[in-house]
């Protein structure tokens, strides 16, 4: 088995050079998404393949995917397999996906993403013994020079500069995460406009200071008309320095997601393209999917609606925040 480096892969992605089995560890999930659309891109340079395969850890029925891996795709001339959140596969599905470090399978790629690898596990072990086709990468951490690196990338896709002063706001309340990072770039230059570069008021505008787990959590409740839940983590939020129409912006990402997925499903793609086409990352994805379908239509056009009145009313009455929020969160659970 090759160890690589970040950087290696990197570099062996952008000289078109692939292995038949990778284990990428990192925590960061915009990183493992991006690494393995690098690598399908590898594989399918016009475009993406008829089928795509993803699967999840808790989910993994080993003895389908082992067969899955070992048939010749009959639309495409090579597959690629992802497998989501690696970590949650149990030990006996490892020792029966042990044979692929053996015998990596032909024509296929399979690109494993796990949070951390269990040394413990016979497969992990395993690993080190395995011909060069199976790689094991682990990632670096974004901070420092790293979180500068892709701050310029997010910056140079959105086309915009970055005023010095905006810099500390920016880190304060992206951390280590690029995900949050590659969010807050993109609301920033949404809202600065036709201005070349964004600046601090930019940034406190749109974004949002809570730590992600409570994002995710305030997120999840909404969508799953967990009024209780609603109403006490935006008690939370506010007190903790969040700002109400901060709050909405993020509501309103969720929202427009959910639209998204509507639109494409309607045109009858399956739940794993339209996660890729929409950028949707997994912890949001296991979310998203199933309020979607509890929704429909009418209900995500509703809190549409609902959401912009709070807006309007936040920027333009003297209503108590506090009572805005409250009618919001009612409105959004009925």
């Amino acid at each position: 088995m090759a160890t690589l480096s970040e950087s290696k892969l990197r570099e062996e992605l952008q000289k078109k050079k692939l292995r038949s089995l990778y284990m990428v560890v990192g925590e960061d999930a915009f990183k493992l998404d991006y690494y393995a659309e690098q690598a399908l891109r590898v594989l399918f340079p016009d475009g993406q393949p008829v089928v795509r395969e993803i699967v999840y850890g808790d989910e993994l029925d080993a003895a389908a995917l082992l067969d899955s891996a070992r048939t010749l795709s009959l639309w495409d001339p090579h597959k690629f397999i992802l497998v989501r959140q690696a970590e949650k596969i149990n030990s006996k599905s490892w020792e029966i996906l042990s044979v692929l470090l053996e015998s990596p399978p032909e024509r296929c790629t399979m690109f494993f993403q796990a949070a951390k690898a269990d040394g413990r596990m016979k497969f992990f072990q395993a690993l080190g013994k395995a011909g060069d086709e199976v790689v094991q990468i682990k990632l670096d951490p974004s901070v420092g020079g790293e979180w500068n690196k892709w701050l310029q990338a997010f910056l140079r896709d959105a086309g915009k500069d970055l005023a010095e002063e905006a810099r500390p706001l920016m880190q304060e309340w992206t951390g280590s995460s690029l995900t949050e990072l590659k969010h807050l770039v993109d609301r920033a230059a949404l809202y600065a406009g036709g201005a070349t570069e964004i600046r601090r008021e930019h940034i406190s505008a749109v974004g949002y200071r809570t730590n992600p787990e409570d994002v995710f959590l305030l997120s999840g409740a909404i969508l799953a008309g967990d009024r209780a839940s609603v109403l006490a983590l935006m008690e939370t939020m506010v007190r903790q320095g969040e700002e109400p129409i901060a709050l909405i912006g993020l509501i309103a990402r969720q929202y427009r997601w959910l639209l998204g997925i509507l639109a494409l499903r309607a045109e009858g793609k399956p739940d794993a393209a339209i996660a890729s086409e929409c950028g949707i990352y997994p912890m949001a994805a296991k979310v998203l999917f199933p309020a979607s379908r509890r929704l429909g239509g009418k209900g995500v056009l509703r809190g549409l609606v609902a959401l912009a009145n709070a807006d309007h009313f936040l920027k333009s009455s003297r209503l108590p925040r506090e009572h805005v929020l409250t009618k919001l969160a009612l409105t959004l659970t009925a």
